[in-house]
């Protein structure tokens, strides 16, 4: 996938691709228009050696890059970002986002909806830019993230942060070592997800892009419905399943799993 973005920094435009984001924002820092965005301008240094990390690249309209730990004193760079789009993607599920948001509303009330309403609008039109495939792709993917985010709600699962450093994450919530590795490994920007894997629950359009590239690897070339879903991703009440030759009744876990893929494979074909 390529990798770039438009940026508008305090009127300055430019076309950048992301590993240049850095060395871009360093520009403006220290450009005569550097006193106009410090946090406190009586503490600003034109000479203050801002290092933004690329995943600053955020998929909100106006994002706040603060330099915590690379800079002092504390400065922060506003960007206005407009997102990544892979002009090679074809779609088939028209008024995704608007489907998909309706389906949410439905489920989680109407009280519910409206906090988390603006980020799942981003999420979602994020997700119709970059996934590729149909309603089935369509429906097998979103029915994922939503149950395991609690529809859009939770991007990291609970945990001693001392001890899990690779607890479930993301829109997958993605977990163990190896997975971080293979996220890392393929992300469109080489993020050090193994190293920092807290940047994972950031929902970033960068970490979005990623998980569906995740997604894709893993679903490749295979079937695309529920059961080759569940075997992919493996949650422990479908192995448990599986493991008594799905003889048993079905865990709740797989069951309000189904139910979310049913109804959006309706809601999509109409």
């Amino acid at each position: 996938m390529l990798c770039f973005s438009q940026l508008l920094v305090f009127g300055m435009i430019s076309v950048a691709s992301c590993s240049s984001l850095m060395e871009l924002v360093q520009q403006a820092a220290h450009s005569d228009s550097y006193n106009k965005i410090c946090v406190d301008p009586k503490n600003c240094s034109r000479e203050c050696d801002i290092k933004i990390p690329t995943f600053c690249i955020a998929f909100t309209d106006v994002y706040s890059c603060i330099a915590k730990a690379w800079c002092r004193p504390k400065c922060a760079i506003k960007c206005k970002v407009l997102p990544f789009v892979d002009v090679h993607r074809r779609h088939s599920v028209p008024c995704y986002v608007k489907k998909t948001l309706c389906y949410i509303e439905d489920r989680v009330g109407k009280k519910a909806f409206c906090c988390i309403k603006n980020d799942a609008i981003k999420i979602l039109e994020c997700i119709e830019r970059n996934l590729r495939g149909g309603r089935r792709e369509y429906a097998l993917f979103t029915a994922t993230i939503l149950h395991n985010t609690s529809f859009l709600k939770v991007f990291e699962a609970k945990g001693d942060c001392c001890t899990d450093k690779y607890k479930s994450r993301g829109l997958l919530m993605i977990t163990y070592e190896k997975n971080y590795k293979l996220l890392e490994k393929i992300s469109c920007e080489k993020i050090s997800y193994s190293k920092r894997p807290e940047l994972l629950a950031l929902p970033l359009e960068i970490n979005i892009v990623n998980t569906i590239l995740f997604w894709e690897r893993l679903m490749n070339d295979k079937p695309k419905n529920f059961e080759t879903m569940m075997d992919v991703l493996k949650p422990v009440s479908w192995l448990e399943y599986v493991k008594n030759d799905k003889q048993c009744p079905p865990a709740l876990d797989i069951v309000e799993r189904r139910r979310i893929y049913n109804e959006l494979l309706v809601i999509y074909e109409n």
